[in-house]
Order: C-alpha cells, then sequence, then structure tokens
C-alpha cells in the first residue's frame, strides 16, 4: 500500500504593529481565548517578529480574543477576532505604553550608580489572567521599566554586591509613571 503524505499550509495570521517590538530570538507569546484572556487559553502560539510583523500559525479557525505579550510595551488584547484558514491579515494595531516604573537610584555623594537589573511581572490573579515579564538594565540615577498592563504588578531589582534593592507589589492603572526609590547612601 501506498502512503502519500500532502503538506498543507493551514491557518496562519499576520498583525502590523504602529511600533516595532522586542523579543528574545524574534518570538513572542500569542494566546487565543474563547472570551475574556483568562484561564487556560485554547492555543497558544510562538509569534515570529519580523520588524513590526508578527506571525503566527497552527490554530483552528474559529472566533478568538487575541492576547500578545507585545513587550517592550503593554500586552495587547484583540476581542472577537474571526480568524479561518488560510491567511488572515488582522491589520494595524497600536501598541501602549502601559505604566511606566521609574526607580529613582539614590547613591552617595560622588558614587556612581551599580549596574542594576530592574525586573518586573504581572502578578497571579485570582481571575487568571495572562502572567507575562519585563527587565531593564541600567547603571543610571533613573532605571526605567515599561509595558505594564492594569492591575496587580511585582517589581524587584537585582544587581551583585549591593545589598539593599527592592521588592514591591504595585496596583497600576495602565498609563502614566510610578516612581519608587532605591536609597543606596
Amino acid at each position: 500500500d501506498d502512503v502519500v503524505l500532502r503538506v498543507v499550509r493551514g491557518a496562519r495570521a499576520v498583525v502590523r504593529f504602529n511600533r516595532e517590538l522586542q523579543s528574545d530570538l524574534n518570538r513572542l507569546r500569542v494566546l487565543l481565548f474563547r472570551g475574556e484572556p483568562v484561564g487556560e487559553p485554547v492555543f497558544e502560539a510562538p509569534g515570529l517578529l519580523e520588524g513590526p510583523r508578527l506571525r503566527f500559525s497552527g490554530f483552528v479557525p474559529g472566533r478568538y480574543t487575541v492576547w500578545i505579550d507585545s513587550a517592550p510595551y503593554a500586552p495587547t488584547v484583540l476581542h472577537g477576532v474571526d480568524l479561518r484558514d488560510g491567511e488572515n491579515d488582522l491589520g494595524q494595531v497600536t501598541v501602549s505604553s502601559g505604566t511606566t516604573v521609574v526607580l529613582k537610584v539614590l547613591t552617595k555623594e560622588g558614587a556612581l550608580p551599580p549596574m542594576l537589573e530592574f525586573l518586573g511581572s504581572s502578578v497571579e490573579q485570582p481571575n487568571g489572567a495572562p502572567m507575562y515579564f519585563r527587565r531593564s538594565q541600567s547603571s543610571g540615577t533613573d532605571v526605567r521599566l515599561t509595558g505594564f498592563a492594569a492591575g496587580r504588578i511585582r517589581v524587584y531589582t537585582w544587581a551583585q554586591g549591593v545589598p539593599r534593592g527592592i521588592d514591591r507589589t504595585l496596583d497600576v492603572d495602565g498609563t502614566g509613571e510610578v516612581q519608587l526609590e532605591l536609597d543606596l547612601r
């Protein structure tokens, strides 16, 4: 008996962002939900970044809420998206800067601020909203961490040889800035 294999392209989608996104290895997490983006997604796709374009594929055609970890900006949520078999162009999407956490590093007079890693993540919510992470490195007196959607987040610092840091849980509204201080004096 002969076996015939046929390669089929399947369902795929592209989203164009108004700004370039950032990711490790040009991949972003794309989650598909049937309704609000809470609980377990119906499908998780690794999105492939090509400049301001994001491609993802492998999903079963249907109507979804598409959640995209659009780092360094706040996650992008597209409601009521009809994804069909073949190519799906979801159009241009405007990213939201979200809340930015600004860490003011205070040092002794004449001392240079240390190289800090400033990390943040959404805090696991009872409704099961998707988790995401943000990271920044700097040796300046103002360290910025951007891209937080409205909700509860945790921010913390790490630096080799620095005895103190911050570890704070904050409620943010998804806009503007929140100011924090790290006093190393």
